[in-house]
């Protein structure tokens, strides 16, 4: 797991499969709503995504790919659910993708002594 809390948790979820590896990995943010702009939740295979910086940057293509069809007026019914102020959440996912990808890209949030 990885986290900055209250804000935002990644987890590996177990492979019922293939037991001792990732199947999936988890993206949720505090749901108590104390934050005004919580991170959504969201799912992604683990296929192609072995270690948790692997996982934060996908999220973050994913999302900003998401933000770009939001701004364009095509909502997105699939996780994280984007209805409603499609500007309004377009700007608020593409603001959390660029934070997600800053984090992925930083080796230092990574290291495992």
């Amino acid at each position: 797991m990885w986290y900055t809390a209250p804000y935002v948790g990644l987890w590996a979820v177990e492979n019922p499969e293939d037991p001792g590896f990732v199947g999936h990995w988890i993206l949720a943010g505090d749901s108590t709503g104390a934050q005004p702009q919580p991170v959504p939740f969201d799912h992604l295979s683990a296929t192609d995504l072995p270690e948790p910086c692997d996982a934060m940057a996908a999220f973050a293509r994913k999302w900003t790919t998401l933000a770009a069809a939001a701004n364009k007026g095509i909502a997105w019914q699939g996780s994280p659910e984007l209805s409603g102020d499609l500007a309004a959440k377009a700007k608020q996912l593409s603001r959390q993708a660029q934070l997600l990808a800053l984090w992925a890209a930083d080796d230092e949030l990574w290291d495992v002594d």
